[in-house]
């Protein structure tokens, strides 16, 4: 592996201590604000990126044709962001020319984020590429990296119909519910949800992780199910991580307040302040409340990856949720080696492992397809 500058460092903590005193360091001085996309989002002045690409393309009417390939690129993507913003705001429901959604009978590119509606037809979507995706009293615009949901005429039939969002390996996506309720998905994630919510209640369907950040709205209370915990809100921000390869799933408050169950019990129910976490060992279903640092929780919506006194077995699992790479332990003392740290999840795979080799404890060796750890004797 090549040497890298490292960010990560052997842990000297105590294998019980807890994650009450944990402070986020985001490795630039800076906290996490979550709400720092959404500001950049309402900044982006269209007009002035229509005007902008009319006059590069009169500029360019004017030059060679041999111009810079990367120019050409930036020019068509600001041009189709200014087209699909315009389209999203001006075509009613139904005009066909700007459907974008398709049915694929065959295989589903693992790379992109796919939007699967209730009547079959199946969207695929990449972060970076406007879309208009449109459906039965549905229509919902990516842009920028997020997928909003534009209002449409109430049906009695639109709570019934459900909407499902997969995130692949890789890959993380922000979802505007037709409330304004603002929903990050991590990596290896799924949401069900309705094209529009009724007015008592609220519901979605996760797999995997994702943040919320609910908007508040009297007597309609939010509720996010998952396979073994539901989690009740009326407008706060929380973070869930319920994968279904993992034996603990977990809920974290970040602000307000948030009532937490498992679904196997009718009656107990658990209310959580900020900075607490229910977590529910889903093979025992024993539960417990404990005091964390929220933001250690949510640092992967600042594209970072943030270890305190972890197992390499559970560092590899986390990476392996967004790099998706196969590796093998050769030995139980090297996946039992315990490191703190954190790292911007935008590295290389390559990088990121040798900055773990560094710390001079395991060997990683790329036989094949294959990552081979063994402990340093």
């Amino acid at each position: 592996m090549t040497k890298k500058s490292s960010n990560f460092f052997l842990a000297k903590f105590n294998k019980k201590e807890s994650d009450e005193s944990f402070t986020l360091l985001t490795g630039q001085g800076g906290n996490i604000d979550v709400d720092k996309e959404k500001e950049l989002r309402e900044s982006i002045d269209t007009e002035k990126a229509y005007c902008k690409v009319k006059s590069i393309i009169k500029q360019r009417e004017t030059r060679k044709k041999t111009i810079y390939l990367n120019s050409w690129r930036a020019a068509a993507c600001i041009a189709a962001v200014v087209v699909s913003v315009l389209l999203f705001i001006n075509n009613p429901l139904g005009e066909k020319e700007i459907q974008s959604a398709q049915n694929i009978p065959v295989s589903i590119d693992s790379t992109l984020i796919i939007l699967s509606l209730s009547d079959g037809t199946i969207a695929t979507i990449n972060k970076q590429d406007p879309v208009v995706v449109k459906g039965k009293n549905l229509c919902a615009m990516n842009i920028n990296g997020v997928l909003t949901y534009r209002p449409s005429p109430r049906s009695k039939d639109d709570q019934y119909s459900i909407n499902t969002i997969t995130t692949p390996i890789g890959k993380d996506y922000k979802v505007i519910l037709n409330d304004g309720s603002e929903v990050w998905m991590n990596a290896g994630s799924r949401l069900s949800f309705p094209t529009l919510f009724n007015e008592n209640n609220r519901m979605v369907f996760l797999e995997g992780e994702a943040f919320f950040k609910v908007k508040n709205t009297a007597d309609n209370p939010f509720t996010v199910k998952t396979e073994n915990m539901d989690v009740r809100v009326l407008g706060t921000c929380f973070n869930i991580r319920a994968y279904k390869d993992e034996n603990v799933v977990h809920t974290t408050l970040v602000e307000g307040s948030v009532i937490v169950k498992n679904s196997g019990s009718s009656n107990f129910s658990i209310e959580l302040k900020p900075d607490e976490q229910y977590l529910l060992n889903v093979e025992t279903m024993g539960e417990k409340v404990r005091t964390v640092d929220a933001n250690f929780y949510t640092a992967w919506m600042s594209n970072m990856f943030v270890f305190k006194n972890k197992t390499l077995k559970e560092v590899l699992y986390d990476l392996n949720k967004w790099y998706g790479f196969n590796y093998e332990f050769v030995d139980h003392d090297a996946e039992e080696i315990r490191i703190s740290g954190n790292i911007e999840r935008y590295k290389g795979l390559d990088e990121v492992l040798g900055m773990i080799e560094e710390l001079n404890k395991v060997n990683i060796i790329k036989l094949s397809n294959k990552y081979m750890i063994t402990s340093k004797k």
